[in-house]
């Protein structure tokens, strides 16, 4: 009887102490984990405060970029640039071409770049028929 005591009261001891370890000890852990952690956020932000983050910073050398060892990507962006870039070119050039016409007409003519050309139109085929 006394054995089976003994082993409830050993059993209940236990039970007692994973409760206490996760109702207060590991809660108090994590608070003061976090509070470590918030220390050294602080102190990270008060040298970025200080100044010393240039000096960091200009140190570029020691943090080298990840270089890829695939060169498809590369050659894929460098591709697609170079044949992109004569279609932006002609692009503009057609939106700035029908923006002279249409200022040009505008102002010669107080209309629209259409109007104007019907107008231009005619008077050419009047000349060609006098």
């Amino acid at each position: 009887m006394e054995l089976a005591l003994s082993l409830i009261s050993a059993i209940s001891v236990g039970i007692v102490v994973k409760l206490l370890n996760r109702a207060y000890l590991r809660p108090k852990e994590l608070e003061k984990a976090l509070a470590t952690d918030l220390d050294k956020s602080a102190t990270c932000f008060d040298t970025i405060l200080n100044g010393q983050a240039r000096e960091v910073l200009n140190k570029s050398n020691s943090f080298p970029k990840p270089q890829s060892s695939n060169p498809l990507p590369k050659m894929l962006v460098q591709g697609v640039v170079q044949l992109m870039i004569p279609a932006f070119v002609l692009s503009c050039e057609e939106i700035v071409s029908e923006w002279e016409k249409s200022a040009t007409s505008r102002t010669a003519l107080s209309r629209s770049y259409r109007q104007g050309r019907r107008i231009f139109e005619l008077q050419g085929s009047r000349q060609t028929t006098s």
